[in-house]
């Protein structure tokens, strides 16, 4: 397995993460042999999600991002609270390790707490990546249940 090295770029939202900063010394690392991990490094705004194929565009200014740096860490943010997690690829397979995220509430907009809810659970369920051009698609048990765009 092939392992990239070197730092990715970050998401401001995610900066003031202290409490679970931790996390990011235990990173896994990334890699693949088909260039899958190193096409994931960067920045991508949700578009869709959900599961069971229907998906939904994520509620209107809640702008939902991941982060994946080539340290293996997945910086996650969902409309309200902020995430890491460690991530790592080996050809399309993906895993994601427990998602470690702040703890605000966050009553505006409307339902933007299940969108998190939501989110958060499908990324760690996520079972593997693909990325076409400036799109990344996390799927689980070959359904799409994640669709992101290059930022």
């Amino acid at each position: 397995m092939k392992r990239v090295r070197a730092m990715g770029s970050g998401r401001r939202r995610v900066a003031g993460l202290g409490l679970i900063a931790g996390l990011a010394a235990a990173g896994s690392g990334c890699g693949s042999d088909d260039n899958t991990g190193e096409a994931v490094i960067g920045v991508w705004s949700i578009v869709d999600f959900g599961e069971g194929g229907e998906l939904a565009n994520p509620i209107e200014s809640t702008e939902p991002t991941l982060a994946f740096s080539d340290e293996g860490i997945l910086q996650v943010f969902t409309g309200c609270n902020t995430g890491l997690a460690s991530w790592e690829v080996d050809g399309s397979s993906l895993t994601v390790g427990p998602l470690a995220q702040t703890a605000m509430s966050c009553p505006e907009p409307p339902g933007v707490m299940e969108q998190e809810a939501t989110i958060s659970v499908l990324i760690e369920g996520a079972t593997s990546a693909e990325v076409d051009g400036d799109t990344l698609r996390l799927t689980s048990d070959g359904v799409v249940v994640i669709e992101a765009e290059a930022q």
